[in-house]
């Protein structure tokens, strides 16, 4: 066999490693990393402060501390507020004195977040919140704020704007809200439902990603090097792909060097699969579900070393695959919490365009394939989707304000290093939400997908019982504007399919929906059926006393 066939072979075998690598090197970068010694377990020293409300004249500001080490010092400040007055600049809440740190000030009817930015000429940055401001109308405001990192702001309930750069700085040496600035700029009016949540945030690690995109730039070389070896009868040809080489390899590294830094974005999957990943060998009890679970389980509270595995609009197939994937190595589980609700056991993921997007990011995260893929002897679209392995066309037209913002800006929530979302103590003003909510999810929920979604489960539950692996089922607590509005029929329905199954496979199933226990009070403001961190920490705990211990 002459030189050139065995190139010819040798650059097919190259190009066919060079795209598995490309698309799974996400699961390269934490298999290298499981193989080698790692730091120890990233963890944050997040605390969440309650207060009932301010009345300006009846009160001072309300002092919540310093966060000490200004260090990816985090803070996220939610709460309702009403002004009375708009003269003399009267500020909302602060970090710091003066323009040391991060405050809301109002001017007339604008009303902005001023914060230390030590690229601005001035020092600060002024990033305005509304210019319609009104005197006596109630508004909702939540601020989230790194060091270093980002801003980003929601009125009510609408984003504003989401600020990132390394040169903010806010000082976080005094907290108040109610007043900033200094003791003239105190503000004039009501606030209500203070929730703070500070501390400060573990640094991402990369994973060894490094490691693969180096990889990754050494293969390409080498497959460009023996193709124009292989090609060595053809001068002409060989020519072209020299200069083609030559023409494409430095885009080849700029797109390499963006995939890489968008790998390790901010983002909650990739976050919770770092954190998931940094605590394997401690792990007793697992909690997955959607984001009721996300929101209403918070491990922080169980007698025993837990973690929530739950994310936003997951489908159950995606829960039973995630446990499938890290029950080999989680040598100390003892116990899986399967959270589910209405919304979740009546819904079809698999035609779900509003979410796909979401499929996609578990598959780049977790490689976990889609429903629909599972169900094919061979995922012959994978290589079709640019999506399954390209964090570039995963991020869309979004790349463009990463690379901007130096791939700081977070892209969805951001939990606490044992997976919880920390929702705020908050509580829901209005019913009315319950009322939306139950209409979207009657409609929205089919009967025939029970069985369907259930039966994602039965391999999950013989694995389990094989390493005697205990299992409960769980229904969280909903608000009673949301659960007495659903359709009374397939909620009956809903519940005996979920007995049935759980006497099947001999496990505990549980429901919430309506325990007394809990109220209005309990849960957040924009979904009642999603519990506020006050409820998820009461909650928690009822499942600790109740579920969780007796496995011990």
């Amino acid at each position: 066999m002459s030189v050139q066939i065995y190139m010819k072979i040798l650059a097919a075998v190259l190009f066919v490693a060079i795209a598995t690598l490309g698309a799974y090197s996400m699961d390269a970068a934490f298999w290298i990393s499981g193989h080698l010694p790692t730091a120890k377990s990233a963890v944050d020293t997040l605390e969440t402060i309650h207060v009932a409300e301010y009345d300006s004249g009846k009160r001072s500001p309300i002092a919540f501390g310093e966060i000490k080490n200004p260090d990816n010092a985090y803070a996220r400040i939610k709460l309702r507020f009403r002004v009375e007055s708009t003269e003399g600049y009267p500020n909302l809440f602060q970090t710091a004195p003066v323009n040391l740190g991060m405050r809301m000030e109002i001017s007339g009817s604008t009303a902005a977040i001023v914060v230390r930015d030590l690229a601005e000429p001035s020092g600060v940055k002024g990033l305005t919140l509304t210019t319609e401001l009104k005197t006596g109308q109630w508004y909702e405001l939540e601020i989230e704020a790194l060091n270093g990192g980002f801003i980003r702001a929601l009125l009510n309930s609408h984003p504003v704007f989401n600020y990132a750069g390394a040169s903010l700085s806010m000082d976080t040496s005094q907290l108040l809200v109610g007043g900033g600035f200094d003791a003239s700029r105190a503000f004039r009016g009501q606030i209500e439902d203070i929730s703070v949540i500070k501390g400060n945030l573990p640094r991402l690690p990369h994973q060894r990603l490094l490691v693969v995109y180096v990889l990754l730039a050494v293969l390409i070389t080498f497959f460009f090097f023996v193709l124009w070896k292989a090609l060595g009868e053809y001068s002409a040809v060989q020519r072209v792909v020299g200069k083609l080489a030559l023409l494409v390899f430095p885009l080849i590294l700029m797109l390499g060097y963006i995939e890489y830094r968008l790998s390790f974005v901010n983002t909650l999957y990739y976050a919770k699969r770092v954190a998931l990943e940094q605590q394997l060998n401690e792990i007793e009890v697992l909690v997955t579900g959607s984001s009721n679970g996300l929101y209403g389980v918070a491990p922080e509270a169980f007698s025993h070393k837990g973690f929530n595995l739950a994310f936003p609009a997951h489908e159950m197939y995606s829960d039973a695959k995630l446990v499938e994937k890290y029950l080999e190595k989680m040598p100390h589980l003892r116990m899986v919490v399967l959270t589910v609700n209405y919304s979740t056991m009546g819904g079809d993921d698999r035609n779900d365009t509003n979410n796909s997007w979401r499929h996609s990011f578990l598959r780049q995260y977790f490689g976990i394939p889609t429903e629909l893929a599972a169900e094919r002897p061979l995922d012959w679209e994978f290589w079709l989707n640019a999506h399954n392995f390209s964090r570039i066309a995963l991020y869309g037209d979004d790349t463009k304000a990463y690379i901007q913002t130096d791939f700081l800006t977070p892209v969805d929530i951001i939990t606490s290093s044992s997976g919880w979302y920390n929702g705020g103590d908050v509580d829901d003003p209005s019913a009315i939400f319950g009322v939306n909510a139950a209409a979207a999810h009657n409609i929205l929920g089919d009967v025939r997908n029970y069985d369907r979604n259930l039966r994602n489960w039965e391999t999950l539950m013989s694995l389990l019982q094989q390493k005697n692996i205990a299992a409960v089922i769980v229904l969280p607590p909903t608000d009673v504007s949301y659960h007495r509005l659903l359709d009374k029929a397939k909620i009956e329905l809903m519940n005996r399919k979920l007995t049935e199954f759980a006497n099947r496979h001999h496990i505990k199933f549980v429901d919430y929906t309506h325990d007394a226990r809990f109220s209005l009070n309990d849960f957040t403001w924009e979904m009642p059926d999603h519990i506020n961190a006050r409820g998820a920490m009461k909650f928690s705990r009822i499942l600790d006393e109740e579920v969780i211990k007796a496995q011990w």
